[in-house]
């Protein structure tokens, strides 16, 4: 019989995470290759970045985008996007470290917000939102 307990993941978990962008995952949002979600991610970032900037869009804490203000739908579509693309990220590291997907979601979430750059909207775990100091 295996052992089917999730392994502890906190260590291997965000080295996976960077690791999976010059990988591959077996399932990519909207069914694009890994290639084309890590390209399209890559090619996103600098839009996401300035709305970041902009405090137009703060990172929730489940590890993905979510607007601070009313924006248009050429933003909105970005959003979704980047959001999806995401979730297969999650997605394909929950199944290969069989963590449940909220627990991964929440580490992600985690390492965001000590990583982001000072003045960045951030969402705390208790659901409130805060602007990063320096």
């Amino acid at each position: 019989m295996t052992d089917q307990r999730p392994m502890n993941i906190a260590p291997t978990l965000f080295l996976m995470l960077a690791l999976c962008l010059g990988t591959s995952w077996s399932q990519a949002a909207d069914k694009l290759s890994p290639d084309q979600v890590k390209a399209r991610m890559k090619a996103n970032l600098p839009a996401i970045d300035a709305l970041k900037k902009t405090g137009q869009i703060g990172e929730n804490n489940k590890g993905y985008l979510e607007p601070r203000a009313k924006l248009p739908e050429k933003e909105t579509k970005l959003l979704k996007m980047e959001n999806e693309d995401r979730k297969a990220v999650y997605q394909w590291l929950a199944d290969r470290t069989r963590t449940p997907m909220e627990k991964v979601q929440a580490l992600r979430a985690k390492q965001i917000r000590e990583r982001s750059a000072p003045n960045l909207w951030l969402q705390a775990t208790d659901g409130t939102w805060y602007q990063k100091k320096a």
